[in-house]
């Protein structure tokens, strides 16, 4: 519980001081790279976890950093073309899919298909 703790208060800080600096174009990059490491580190947390509502907690708080990160993305897509754009992206689902499958979401077909749909995803990433 505490590495978790402190890594998701490593990753928004890191979201608030990446705020402060609004003039450099390479913010929203950091911002989905701190949100990509607060997700995974919250889902690697959970692999240890037995108490339920605190998996319910950290599981929406997943979903909270999907849903940051999904809108940085869409925010980002008008800029260049961005290789680590699509990896985030194709993160953010794959996080999305797992935490609603541990919440027991019925349609996780659509979580499916709408990561076969994005542009970095590679077949590999449903094995």
């Amino acid at each position: 519980q505490a590495d978790y703790s402190a890594m998701k208060d490593f990753f928004s800080l890191s979201m608030r001081l990446n705020k402060l600096s609004l003039l450099d174009p390479s913010i929203q990059s950091r911002q989905r790279a701190c949100l990509v490491g607060a997700a995974a580190a919250a889902l690697k947390y959970l692999k240890g976890s037995v108490d339920e509502k605190e998996v319910r907690t950290v599981t929406e708080e997943v979903l909270g950093f999907v849903e940051q990160g999904k809108k940085l993305c869409v925010a980002d897509k008008f800029g260049q073309p961005d290789r680590s754009l699509e990896s985030s992206l194709v993160f953010f689902h794959l996080f999305e899919l797992e935490a609603k499958h541990r919440l027991g979401y019925q349609n996780l077909g659509k979580c499916l298909e709408e990561i076969s749909l994005l542009p970095g995803a590679d077949c590999k990433i449903f094995e």
